[in-house]
């Protein structure tokens, strides 16, 4: 369940302003969303997500992904660079195709 925390705590006997008032809206902070929190038409924008545990790449968007990864299966990039693991040689491969040799 999210936690909401407010911008200001008042005191048992402090006179409330316009000003405090304000800075108890304004500051406020909210932690500990999960998504059961959520409603499904939440329109919630992909710069505020920080998927942890996981890497994501977005299908459609330009991305530039670097460090040490790992693709399964037969992967197409744009430009027509086919890359794929085999134990052979392909017959006829594709103009552009480069193949990993495992059994080698």
């Amino acid at each position: 369940m999210a936690t909401l925390s407010p911008g200001y705590s008042f005191g048992a006997t402090e006179s409330v302003t316009a000003a405090k008032l304000a800075t108890l809206v304004s500051s406020a902070t909210i932690s500990g969303i999960v998504n059961a929190d959520l409603s499904a038409g939440a329109a919630i924008d992909e710069s505020k997500i920080s998927p942890t545990g996981a890497v994501y790449v977005l299908v459609g968007s330009n991305q530039t992904i670097t460090g040490s990864n790992t693709f399964s299966g037969k992967n197409s990039f744009t430009g027509g660079i086919v890359i794929e693991t085999r134990t052979s040689d392909p017959t006829s491969p594709t103009a552009g195709q480069i193949w990993l040799r495992s059994d080698l």
